[in-house]
């Protein structure tokens, strides 16, 4: 039987029928790669079966190693070169007619690929998806590792002739690791995270850490550094856990220290020596964050031996014994490096009674704790201030005194600083507050006495009266009532010294036109408008004698239309000019009922006018002197 060879990517076109039912063609694969068989018929059904075989040259049903047999009319057959069957030569192809009668038209064709994608399933448990070259594993793909069909790890990265090479992810059951392979072995950059939560990130050799690396161990310390087979090795820094604080830095061998350390604090001091059981002991030298140096004995991370403590700047030097970091009282005098200059009692700092005159020449004596001014103690000022009283941390803090070179004096309480609390506040001009104080300033209940004798008791804030407060003026006014920015500003009543009480409202230490309320000494009582301190406008004044005017004002007398009420009940509505009815028109209603509506002069009817008695009688016509003329 004739045998066609066919050309990598060159499409054969043929036929097969059921006189002539088996064409063979032959494929030679001289290297390992993919093999994809295509046949397409050219019908509208399919009448041929696809047969291939590299171990006879006649594959058919019964010994093709690899056979489609469908109702597609287009068929194709990959093989991969990891599959036990493939081996490299002549690949058989035969396509096969399946029908009694009539004939198939088709076209067939092969391609191989040396780098291709492809699944597959090791018989030891790996199963492997991605690219291949050849026979191996070669490009970016996804291996995974199986026991008793249970998935135990896996690699998700780049392959190189089968082996992991490049960039990869490697996931165990109880670590991963991401980064760069060579060789099938952790070589290069990369981090490794493990279930107890440590973490190594850096240098890789044949799967070890080798070179520069940060590694954070479960506990929160860290090692950043050299390292050489899986061991700290080389300088490095190790930092314990964040709520400790503490770094060092030094020269690691196999694992161990094997150097001096240099040692920083959280609070930014440092130490320079010897190192054993993760703290200071042997010989070394810690430098305070103040510059104080101690160089000498250290055991179980405190100053315990002979030892030498120096002031930086001064050249003042401390030589004696330490036991479990505590000196021998001492005392003497310091001289500080910016020139400050201190007597008195001394441990590690200024610790006890002493006196420190700065080089600013101001003065402090008194109790001292921790190298600060703390308990009670005098300061004196450059500017003659004197303070006394107590401190907290270097502040005035408490109970003190403090006396001002301008003759002011504050005797209460102090919070860093600031006036703050309850207090007593003398002026220069003499004027005393006693009161509450807040950041310095007068804030809250206080009273002021004047120089001058008046005197204000209520709210403040921020040095002013505000909210509010009583007034006293030196003629002996009195205003209570609401404050803003140091004024009298909004409700607010006036108790003035001939008796009268005016209440209203307030603006800029001045009454305010409008509505207000007005008791007399005298017994009238007024509610109505005003305008510049006087009654103007409408309003209604009750008179100690029983009378009632209700109507209009202007400087401060009836002036216009109103009604006045007198005190045996009579009622007149007409208009009053400065504090006196106006003669004209008017309308008086009388007690008893009667009324008349007419002209008046002088209070008297006068001029045409209708009077109406209670019983009805009606006079209307002119009116002389008060008496109906006929």
């Amino acid at each position: 039987m004739a045998v066609t060879p066919l050309q990598n990517g060159v499409e054969v076109r043929s036929e097969v029928s059921h006189i002539t039912p088996v064409r063979i063609f032959k494929i030679n694969v001289p290297i390992h790669a993919e093999l994809l068989i295509t046949l397409c018929e050219n019908n509208t059904a399919a009448r041929c079966n696809l047969y291939v075989s590299n171990m006879t040259e006649t594959p058919n049903a019964g010994n093709a190693l690899w056979k489609v047999e469908n109702a597609g009319t287009t068929k194709s057959i990959k093989i991969l070169p990891v599959d036990p069957l493939f081996h490299l030569g002549d690949f058989h192809v035969s396509v096969s007619y399946n029908k009694s009668s009539g004939t198939s038209f088709f076209s067939i064709q092969y391609g191989v690929k040396e780098v291709f994608e492809a699944s597959w399933q090791f018989k030891n448990g790996l199963s492997y998806v991605g690219q291949w070259k050849n026979d191996k594993m070669h490009g970016c793909g996804v291996a995974k590792w199986s026991k008793d069909g249970a998935p135990t790890e896996e690699y998700d990265g780049e392959f190189k002739n089968g082996l992991k090479d490049g960039h990869g992810r490697y996931t165990w059951p109880t670590k991963i690791y991401e980064g760069e392979w060579k060789a099938g072995k952790r070589n290069g950059l990369g981090r490794l995270e493990s279930q107890t939560g440590e973490v190594y990130d850096g240098h890789w050799k044949d799967c070890m850490c080798d070179g520069d690396g940060l590694c954070v161990y479960p506990d929160g310390t860290q090692y950043n550094g050299e390292w050489r087979n899986n061991k700290r090795h080389g300088m490095g820094t190790f930092s314990y856990a964040p709520h400790d604080g503490r770094k060092i830095y030094g020269e690691w061998a196999e694992g161990q220290l094997i150097s001096t350390v240099v040692a920083t604090y959280p609070d930014g001091t440092r130490y320079d020596g010897e190192w054993n059981n993760d703290c200071r002991w042997g010989k070394g030298t810690y430098q305070d964050f103040e510059g104080i140096t101690y160089t000498g004995e250290w055991a179980n991370d405190k100053r315990h031996g002979e030892g030498e403590m120096t002031l930086p700047g001064c050249g003042v030097v401390f030589y004696g014994t330490w036991i479990e970091d505590e000196q021998q009282t001492a005392k003497g005098e310091f001289v500080f490096p910016n020139g400050d200059v201190y007597a008195g009692e001394w441990t590690t700092f200024r610790e006890g009674i002493g006196r420190c005159v700065y080089k600013n020449k101001e003065e402090y004596e008194g109790e001292w704790h921790n190298d600060k001014r703390n308990g009670q103690g005098t300061y004196k000022y450059a500017n003659k201030d004197v303070y006394e009283g107590t401190w907290r941390d270097n502040h005035r803090h408490g109970e003190g005194t403090m006396v001002y070179a301008d003759g002011l004096r504050y005797e209460g309480e102090w919070n860093e600083d600031a006036r703050d609390g309850t207090g007593k506040y003398t002026l220069a001009d003499g004027s005393v507050y006693e009161g509450q104080f807040k950041l310095g300033y007068r804030n809250g209940k206080g009273t002021l006495q004047y120089a001058d004798g008046s005197r204000y008791s209520g709210d403040w804030h921020d040095h002013v009266r505000c909210g509010h407060g009583e007034f006293i003026s030196v003629d002996g006014d009195r205003y209570a009532g609401e404050w803003e920015e140091d004024e009298r500003n909004g409700q607010g009543s006036l108790y003035m010294t001939n008796g009268n009480v005016w209440t209203g409202k307030w603006a800029h230490n001045k009454q305010l036109n409008g509505v207000a309320h007005c008791v007399y000494a005298n017994g009238d009582t007024y509610t109505g408008e005003w305008r510049d301190g006087v009654r103007s406008g409408n309003g209604i004044c009750i008179f100690s004698d029983g009378c009632q005017y209700n109507g209009q004002w202007r400087n401060d007398r009836p002036d216009g239309e109103g009604l006045m009420t007198y005190q045996n009940g009579d009622k007149y509505t007409g208009q009053f000019k400065a504090g006196e009815r106006l003669d004209g028109h008017g309308q008086m209603l009388y007690a008893n009922g009667d009324v008349y509506d007419g002209q008046w002069q002088d209070a008297i009817r006068q001029g045409e006018g209708k009077y109406t008695y209670s019983d009805g009688t009606v006079y209307d016509g002119n009116w002389v002197q008060g008496i109906y003329v006929l």
